[in-house]
């Protein structure tokens, strides 16, 4: 038989799988191509002289013969009227057992009914199997260790989304795996430390850096802040494009509790574990190398093998080999670890170090120094930026304090101008306008005298022009009072609220006044400045408080005047105060600020919603300082 009688001649020997074609009822192989010599191991004159039973393991063969008997019966069987591809063992001419993968098809000559022959084609998967078990061992193991691991341990995408944590992990952080997967790195780290991880995640992913370290807190389930030692890997593809993060994660809260004791913990499990940006040192009393391990040899001052067995002092230059030594004796000595920062150029280029002296035994330290350039140069630029930010603040400082010098002064010589304006205008109602009035009324009432009307209706209108003018001088009087009252020119302040007061109780007011300011007068500025606080806080109580009960209080205690306004009305909340009233009342308030400023005073508000008001003002007073108001 040749293939060209079944139609596949010119695949037969093309094809990289084996071409089996075997005569249905007896089994006899009848053609044989050059990839099954390749597979099996049998040439084609042995293949023609053997049945297909011979590539069949002996534990399969019963169950191959069952199935040419029902083939041939029925014309169908288990495996040939499969669609799938069949994954099964064959033995090979050396009595080798490899796994195929066989399709099997029944075929005839052309005219005849197909299922004479059974034609299969196998391939050799024996490889592809084995490297499918190692796969899945090594897949095994990494799921053994990723979840055993006694630290935390994380596969973190390059979103920040956690894609696989380790049980360690969610022990550390108090947190379920659900609840991890479900969140993002940047959703758990402590505010204070965020900007620090992203920065470093940003730099990795463009390509600045491979993998770094940091300490930095999460945030565990109950909010308690957890200390970690972070370790990170960028994992990349073929092409170096970024994949995920894997983070090694560490519980350092003891550590960073217990400072001292458990950070030499830290170091010591550094040196036994190896720290992956640090050079690592065994040295002597003396300071000799005894051991050089580098991680990173260009770190090193010298080459590794030109160092060991050397001292400090033949090494590294006199300073630095001085201070180093001198930290070695100190930990041999107290058995304490110890720390040193120095610098070194290396390659033209200026290096800093953080060096960590730790004792081991028979007199000899473990010294692990790590490159700290970055953060020096961090640090130099934080300290020239924070001398930066100090000049400029004190230049607006003082800028500020000079305007408000200014704006103070401007102030106050606008409200002596003020005050002053105010006098000239009360004392010229008083003088003209007022003294006028006066007169008018005096005429009108001398002439209703001398000449009264007959009839009652003129009676009464010159009776209701006498009160018209009657009420033209009490308001006269009222708004002399209010620009510039002259008791308080004549008498003091004391006599200027003590008459006030009387006015209101005239309104029916339950005002109550008490003095304490003794025969010595004060100067007039500060007379002028608490009578009108007192004038702007009645008027406030006028028309807010919703009260008629008040009480006024003002006395000297050693050199300050003190000034106290209650009154019984319904308050408000500090809230209230600013958003409540138009612009002129938030501006009284402010006036009677200002006025106890300018004098060199304090002012204060205190309320609350149901109980009332108080106003209390202290302006110094430049007298005799003997106490008289006592309480």
């Amino acid at each position: 038989m040749q293939p060209e009688d079944l139609g596949i001649g010119k695949l037969f020997e093309r094809v990289r799988d084996a071409v089996i074609v075997a005569d249905a009822a007896t089994q006899q192989i009848l053609l044989w191509n050059r990839a099954a010599t390749e597979i099996f191991g049998y040439t084609l004159a042995e293949a023609l002289r053997m049945r297909v039973e011979a590539l069949i393991p002996e534990h399969l063969k019963g169950r191959h013969r069952k199935g040419i008997v029902r083939y041939g019966e029925t014309g169908h069987g288990v495996y040939i009227d499969s669609q799938a591809l069949l994954e099964l063992p064959a033995i090979q001419k050396g009595g080798a057992e490899i796994l195929i993968e066989m399709s099997l098809n029944p075929v005839g000559f052309p005219g005849e009914e197909k299922g004479r022959f059974v034609l299969a084609i196998i391939r050799d998967i024996t490889e592809r199997k084995r490297g499918e078990e190692a796969l899945r061992d090594a897949e095994a193991l990494f799921h053994s260790v990723f979840d055993n691991a006694s630290i935390g341990v994380a596969v973190v995408g390059l979103d920040g989304q956690f894609l696989r944590v380790n049980r360690a992990l969610c022990e550390i952080l108090g947190r379920t795996e659900e609840a991890l997967l479900a969140t993002t790195f940047s959703e758990i780290t402590h505010p204070d430390d965020l900007d620090a991880s992203v920065d470093l995640s940003r730099r990795a992913t463009e390509g600045e850096i491979d993998r770094y370290s940091l300490e930095k807190r999460y945030i565990g389930a109950a909010g308690r802040p957890i200390w970690v030692s972070l370790n990170v890997s960028l994992v990349r593809d073929a092409e170096g494009k970024p994949l995920y993060f894997v983070d090694q994660i560490q519980d350092i809260t003891e550590r960073k509790d217990a400072e001292e004791r458990l950070r030499a913990s830290e170091a010591e499990l550094r040196a036994v574990f190896g720290a992956m940006d640090d050079v690592i040192f065994v040295l002597d009393g003396e300071g000799r190398y005894l051991k050089v391990a580098p991680t990173h040899p260009s770190l090193l001052y010298r080459p590794a093998d030109e160092v060991t067995g050397k001292t400090l002092h033949e090494i590294l230059p006199s300073a630095q080999a001085d201070k180093i030594l001198g930290k070695i004796r100190r930990v041999l000595r107290t058995r304490q670890r110890d720390s040193i920062e120095y610098d070194l150029e290396i390659d033209g280029r200026q290096l800093w170090f953080a060096m960590t002296i730790s004792p081991m035994l028979e007199g000899s330290v473990v010294a692990v120094a790590r490159n700290i350039t970055e953060r020096k140069r961090v640090e130099e630029e934080i300290r020239r930026l924070n001398e930066t930010l100090e000049q400029r603040v004190a230049l607006r400082t003082t800028q500020l304090a000079e305007r408000e010098a200014r704006l103070r002064t401007l102030l106050g010589k606008l409200v002596v101008a003020q005050e002053e304006e105010r006098r000239r205008v009360a004392y010229e109602v008083h003088d003209g306008l007022a003294q006028m009035i006066v007169a008018v009324q005096q005429h009108l009432q001398a002439f209703a005298k001398q000449h009264s009307p007959d009839d009652p209706r003129g009676r009464e209108s010159l009776n209701w022009n006498l009160a018209l003018i009657q009420q033209t001088v009490e308001e006269a009087r009222r708004v002399i009072a209010g620009l510039r009252p002259t008791a308080l020119d004549d008498f003091g302040l004391a006599a200027a609220l003590r008459l006030q007061a009387e006015n209101l109780r005239s309104e029916g007011w339950e005002i109550a006044y008490n003095e304490r300011l003794g025969n010595e007068r004060l100067s007039a500025t500060l007379e002028t400045a608490l009578y009108r606080i007192v004038q702007e806080a009645l008027t406030n109580v006028r028309k807010h408080a919703d009260t008629i009960r008040v009480s006024l209080s003002i006395g000297r205690l050693g050199q300050e005047v003190r000034l106290r306004v209650r009154d019984r009305g319904r308050g408000f909340s500090r809230t209230e105060m600013v958003r409540a009233g138009g612009p002129g009342e938030r501006v009284g308030i402010s006036g009677m600020q200002e006025r106890a400023a300018l004098l060199g005073g304090t002012f204060e508000v205190l309320s609350r919603p149901g109980s009332g008001t108080l106003i209390v003002a202290r302006l110094p007073f430049e007298g005799s300082g003997e106490d008289v108001e006592r309480g």
